[in-house]
């Protein structure tokens, strides 16, 4: 029995000729219909969002941004949210998926706010990180800034002929630069793992990796589209082509008892994430109507 004859009879080959699998292919390249109402899911969250940080303010509940937010997209056509919002201030942005929603933000401290819209049955996720005094602190701004190198680095090479699983590399690459710049992690230590020479899409020796996943234990992204994790058994090792959609959300998390860090950057948890279709010879990020630059921030949530 040569190898085609033995994989023809596994159990994942059996699976992977289910009409299932099949169709999660079909559904991860968008028609021009699809990336439209794609891009107007976006669009109404967008608006959503810069109206959640305008009512923000110190010893806000969590509570009352989550329903602003999903007043604003309901009055704009969203037919419901795309999934349970992640809506968590202070050290409560380091949990992952925290989903409580109910506690009081104080001054001084991040909220992060992932969430999205389902717009004719269309996903959108939004990631946005912001300071409900209307300034970030020098630690946290060093942070956010360093979170957002990486979202643009991994943005920059968004491409047909990259898949997922590279991006996540790359973007923990460039996160173990960012972090060694800041002295989170030891620089000689970054560049004796990660040699300027190596393409930024090698994987990372795994020690190396397991420290940086202390400070981001997620993927760099995954397939949106009618679900919000959309096509889970489409390999992440695929080649992306155009017109398929995908998130970028790197993070850095650290949590308050971490004693391996300063201090003054201990319980600040940031995210930020975009939603990206592939195009023949780039990306576009359709989530784009979201301000995430510090300055323009602060801006917007200094003009209520």
């Amino acid at each position: 029995m040569d190898a085609q004859e033995s994989l023809d009879g596994s159990a994942a080959a059996s699976y992977f000729n289910t009409s299932r699998y099949f169709v999660q292919l079909c559904r991860v390249n968008k028609s021009q219909n699809e990336l439209e109402l794609m891009k107007k899911a976006c669009d109404i969250s967008s608006e959503a969002f810069i109206n959640s940080m305008k009512v923000s303010h110190p010893f806000i509940n969590e509570h009352l941004i989550y329903s602003k937010f999903d007043f604003d997209c309901k009055i704009r056509g969203a037919s419901y949210l795309g999934y349970i919002p992640v809506i968590a201030g202070g050290s409560r942005a380091t949990t992952l998926h925290y989903i409580r929603n109910n506690q009081i933000i104080k001054n001084g401290e991040l909220v992060l706010m992932d969430a999205g819209c389902q717009f004719n049955e269309y996903v959108s996720d939004i990631t946005r990180t912001w300071p409900v005094n209307g300034k970030f602190t020098k630690e946290q701004k060093e942070l956010y800034q360093a979170c957002l190198n990486v979202q643009k680095h991994c943005i920059d090479n968004c491409a047909p002929g990259i898949s997922i699983q590279k991006l996540y590399y790359m973007m923990m690459r460039k996160l173990g630069d960012e972090l060694s710049q800041l002295g989170l992690i030891d620089r000689v230590e970054h560049e004796s793992y990660v040699r300027p020479s190596e393409p930024e899409t090698n994987p990372i020796a795994f020690n190396y990796l397991r420290k940086l996943t202390n400070f981001c234990a997620h993927d760099v992204g995954h397939y949106l589209g009618l679900d919000v994790h959309d096509c889970p058994e489409v390999s992440k090792h695929n080649d992306l082509e155009p017109n398929t959609v995908i998130t970028i959300e790197p993070g850095i998390y650290i949590r308050p008892d971490d004693e391996s860090v300063p201090l003054k950057y201990r319980g600040i948890g940031i995210r930020i994430e975009d939603d990206i279709v592939i195009t023949d010879n780039g990306c576009e990020v359709l989530s784009n109507k979201c301000p995430k630059e510090v300055d323009e921030l602060e801006r917007i949530l200094n003009s209520q």
